[in-house]
């Protein structure tokens, strides 16, 4: 059964996110968090829907109605939320 797997990064950034947003629209905040898991979700019945980036062993997606953007990579039980970025953040760089 395949399944997703998010690392250590990958939640820290959606908690950094959350927090980020309930200083300024905490309702937003929910909803990109919620529509980033939804994505994710999408993304394992359809690993290879987004573009290759790097050496090819990354891809993204950007999740919908949000800045965000979900860095994964497609591994053979399923995928790897590697790291959530936001669509303007240096996200290139990332290790």
């Amino acid at each position: 059964m395949a399944r997703i797997r998010w690392s250590g990064p990958a939640g820290s950034d959606l908690a950094r996110i959350e927090d980020f947003y309930m200083g300024t629209d905490p309702e937003f905040g929910f909803r990109a968090v919620d529509a980033a898991l939804d994505a994710a979700d999408f993304l394992l019945e359809h690993p290879r829907a987004g573009p290759q980036i790097t050496d090819g062993s990354l891809r993204k997606w950007r999740v919908l109605a949000t800045p965000l953007l979900l860095i994964y990579r497609v591994e053979p039980g399923g995928i790897l939320i590697a790291r959530v970025q936001h669509n303007r953040s240096d996200w290139q760089s990332l290790p």
